[in-house]
């Protein structure tokens, strides 16, 4: 191949490849922003990105595959996770805040040690509210053959006003929400409003989805 062509092919790869890993970094940046404690450790990133990019393609070019897709995926985790801090999400009724109409699973998400429920319009605009004043995951799930049934059992890790609480519970208990004044205490709260108990549930369910599940 004529050095000329080659060079102008090897342009053409860098303009679309930094187009891709462009889009790639803002989902990387959106998954850290709901997600930082799953996103920031091992390979979670990694693999959502790689599966998002499967779903979604990104404009990837057709050449892009293999080893150096892979390559290009961990660049730009390393990208989003060195630039990445809480500060960087923004207020989340800003415009700067990553979220969007076009992430369906942006319902819910974690700011500024709250839980938030993300409404969107018909005419795709959107605002936030708080559902609590703490964040809590599952992180754990326990499943129990008792010789009658499944018993499920969840060990629940929480942030109230800065002080981190672990607790267990059984899983029938979880949807009343009565363990969050029993076991977080007084100062845990979760807002007065039509729903908000239910969105609470979810919201906690939806932040811990991926937790490990183990049999005993």
């Amino acid at each position: 191949m004529p050095a000329k062509q080659s060079n102008g092919q090897n342009k053409g790869r860098d303009v679309e490849m930094a187009h891709f890993q462009g889009r790639l970094y803002e989902c990387a940046r959106k998954l850290l922003g709901r997600k930082p404690r799953y996103y920031l450790k091992g390979e979670a990133l990694d693999l959502g990105l790689a599966n998002d990019c499967r779903g979604r393609k990104y404009d990837k070019p057709e050449w892009l595959e293999g080893a150096a897709l892979e390559r290009a995926i961990r660049a730009v985790v390393e990208r989003a996770r060195r630039d990445f801090t809480p500060e960087s999400t923004s207020s989340p009724n800003g415009t700067n805040h990553p979220f969007s109409v076009e992430d369906d699973d942006a319902k819910y998400f974690e700011y500024q040690g709250a839980i938030w429920h993300r409404r969107f319009t018909s005419n795709g605009a959107s605002s936030a509210e708080p559902l609590t004043n703490f964040v809590a995951h599952i992180a754990r799930e326990w499943k129990y053959d008792d010789g009658i049934g499944i018993a499920r059992t969840y060990e629940v890790e929480a942030v109230v006003r800065g002080h981190k609480l672990a607790v267990t519970l059984p899983a029938a208990d979880f949807g009343s929400l009565t363990w969050v004044d029993e076991k977080l205490g007084g100062d845990a709260i979760v807002n007065a409003g039509s729903g908000t108990k239910d969105h609470t549930r979810a919201a906690i369910k939806f932040l811990s989805l991926g937790h490990p599940c183990e049999t005993r």
